[in-house]
């Protein structure tokens, strides 16, 4: 699902720019967002080791979701910024041209 999302990441900016009434594109705001982006992947990644996530990508159902000694909220913005990584990152690789690549390749019959 995460991968999904971020596979509309220009439509996602789009929206956010215009929640937040921003007309043009700026510097300022685009670095700020790119270092909010940043810590949500910084720590998307440091909850995901947190919680082990790696093993639980196997096909078997898993009890250990939340933590009896952590708040609901601190779960939720843990498993959010989780999503965050693949959000983040498939829309920055999509933007840096692979999927420019992709469609030339297909198109032009390449590979």
């Amino acid at each position: 699902m995460s991968i999904h999302i971020g596979m509309h990441g220009r439509v996602i900016v789009l929206l956010v720019r215009k929640m937040f009434g921003i007309i043009d594109s700026n510097r300022i705001g685009m670095i700020v967002m790119r270092i909010i982006a940043l810590a949500i992947t910084i720590y998307g990644i440091k909850s995901s080791f947190d919680r082990n996530m790696g093993s639980k990508l196997i096909m078997y159902y898993s009890f250990d979701i939340t933590n009896a000694d952590e708040s609901a909220l601190w779960t939720l913005i843990s498993y959010l910024s989780i999503m965050g990584v693949y959000i983040i990152g498939t829309y920055y690789i999509l933007k840096g041209g692979l999927k420019n690549y992709i469609f030339k390749t297909t198109l032009e019959g390449k590979r």
